[in-house]
C-alpha cells in the first residue's frame, strides 16, 4: 500500500510501476475508485487488506485532514510501514513526527542518491514481503501510519563480530578478500579496513540492512550492485 498526498502523485505512480514490474499486486485510487462509488469503503478495504505500507510524506501530507483521518484507521488496523520522503529538507513534526519516530526514512529528493534510495527501498520491501503467499502493495491517496506490530520477518539473532573468522585478518587479507569477491570498489574506498572492521560491516549487512545501506551509501564510487555483492559474500563470513 502506497500512501500519499496528491502533490506527490507523479512520484508515487513511478513507484507503482516499479512494484508492478517486480510482480507485486498494486492497488491505486485513480484506477480502482469509480465515479459514484464509496470512497471511504474502498479506502478502508485497501487499508484492511494491505500487507505493507509505504508512506510518501511531506508537509502537504501532514497538513491534510483526510490524510490524518485515514492515518487513525491505519493505526487501528496496525499496518507495518516504510517512510519515504518526497519533499526536500522537510522535517516532519506534530502527529506525523511522532508517527515516523526514528525509523529510517528513504529519501527521494536528492538526485545523486535517488537510484540508491529506490533500490534500497525495493530490497526492504522484498525482505518484508517474502513469505507472503500473494504479495500485495495497495496504493491510496492519503496517510498511513506506523504499525506497532512486529516486522513480518524477524531477523535472526546477530552473531558477535569477535566470533567471525575474519576478525583477525590484516588489512592486506581484507583487501584480497574484497578483490576475489569482485568488490574492487570497496578496496578503493576502504584501504585501511582491517578484519575487525570487516566483521562489523558483515554483520550489519545481514542483520541491520537499513544501517548498512545508509552507512556505505556515503562511499564514493560504490553502487547498489556492489552492496548486493558484498551482502552475498558476507553471508559466507557470518
Amino acid at each position: 500500500m502506497l500512501s500519499y498526498n496528491k502533490l506527490a502523485r507523479s512520484e508515487v505512480l513511478k513507484m507503482k510501476e516499479r512494484l508492478a514490474n517486480l510482480g507485486y499486486k498494486v492497488w491505486i485510487d485513480v484506477e480502482q475508485i469509480t465515479a459514484g462509488g464509496s470512497t471511504l469503503e474502498a479506502m478502508s478495504k485497501a487499508i484492511e487488506e494491505s500487507s505493507l505500507v509505504l508512506i510518501f510524506f511531506s508537509e502537504a501530507y501532514k497538513n491534510s485532514t483526510n490524510c490524518r483521518a485515514e492515518a487513525e484507521y491505519v493505526f487501528e488496523q496496525r499496518r507495518p510501514f516504510l517512510p519515504v520522503q518526497v519533499q526536500p529538507k522537510y522535517v516532519p513534526n506534530g502527529w506525523l513526527g511522532i508517527l515516523l519516530g526514528t525509523r529510517y526514512r528513504y529519501c527521494l529528493t536528492k538526485a545523486d542518491r535517488y537510484d540508491l534510495e529506490v533500490s534500497s527501498l525495493l530490497l526492504k520491501v522484498q525482505e518484508l514481503i517474502t513469505g507472503v503467499q500473494q504479495p500485495s502493495l495497495d496504493v491510496i491517496d492519503g496517510p498511513l501510519i506506523e504499525s506497532t506490530v512486529e516486522p513480518l520477518l524477524a531477523s535472526a539473532p546477530p552473531e558477535k563480530a569477535v566470533n567471525l573468522e575474519c576478525v583477525s585478518w590484516t588489512t592486506q587479507q581484507v583487501a584480497e578478500w574484497l578483490g576475489t569477491s569482485d568488490l574492487s570498489n570497496f578496496v578503493k574506498c576502504d584501504r585501511k579496513m582491517n578484519g575487525e572492521m570487516l566483521a562489523e560491516l558483515a554483520l550489519l549487512s545481514q542483520y541491520h540492512k537499513d544501517t548498512f545501506y545508509s552507512m556505505i551509501g556515503q562511499m564514493q564510487g560504490v553502487d547498489i550492485f556492489d552492496f548486493l555483492r558484498f551482502s552475498c559474500a558476507a553471508k559466507k563470513l557470518c
